[in-house]
């Protein structure tokens, strides 16, 4: 808001990413290790005919140039959080 109360002109497309970009692979290990679990079925390799997925990352350049930007919190951070919010409320 401050951007465009200063006088900047249009709409910006933004992303907030880390730029660090992070694999199904490494979320799935980040999510185990906050949520205590250790689950021997995960399956290591892409079974047959399964291409194995991309690390897609999306620059926050833009947001940083732009606007003094910088992520906050990690990965791991936001699973325990949400982890933090989805236990039942003692009875």
């Amino acid at each position: 808001m401050l951007y465009l109360q200063q006088g900047e002109q249009g709409a910006q497309k933004l992303n907030l990413g880390s730029n660090g970009g992070v694999s199904y692979k490494n979320l799935l290990g980040i999510a185990k290790r906050v949520s205590n679990t250790h689950d021997s079925n995960t399956h290591n390799k892409a079974m047959a005919g399964e291409h194995a997925p991309t690390v897609q990352t999306l620059s926050s350049l833009k947001a940083k140039e732009l606007l003094g930007w910088k992520p906050k919190y990690t990965t791991e951070d936001i699973l325990q959080s949400l982890r933090q919010d989805l236990k039942p409320a003692a009875s």
